[in-house]
């Protein structure tokens, strides 16, 4: 993480926003990060680099799926990634809560969609 020296503010952000379990704070700035840089892939990387270091180290105690689609790199057609960590989403009990946010990004490559 040496190299992104100008993204350790939304790395920090990205880490309260999954401890936390808040789902906007994340799509957010998710969101105004993939507006202003140009390398969507690494950024992703990034994220799931953080997902896999608070996972290992036991502090995400909960479901935590982000899923990204648009034109990542300016490519012509889009592609969608699923970030996925921790565990199964249970879909049969009424007692969950889901924290759901979905967020639309512009920028110069076109429109992203962001749900965590």
């Amino acid at each position: 993480l040496k190299k992104y020296k100008h993204i350790k503010d939304t790395i920090n952000i990205l880490n309260i926003g999954i401890y936390l379990g808040n789902s906007q704070i994340l799509a957010t700035q998710i969101a105004k990060e993939f507006k202003y840089t140009k390398q969507h892939k690494k950024f992703i990387f990034i994220i799931n680099d953080i997902i896999n270091s608070l996972n290992k180290f036991r502090f995400l105690n909960r479901v935590v799926k982000i899923g990204i689609k648009g034109k990542i790199h300016g490519k012509p057609r889009s592609k969608q990634f699923f970030l996925l960590k921790k565990k199964l989403l249970s879909r049969q009990t009424i007692n969950n809560i889901y924290d759901y946010t979905l967020i639309h990004c512009l920028t110069k490559f076109g429109i992203f969609g962001i749900k965590i």
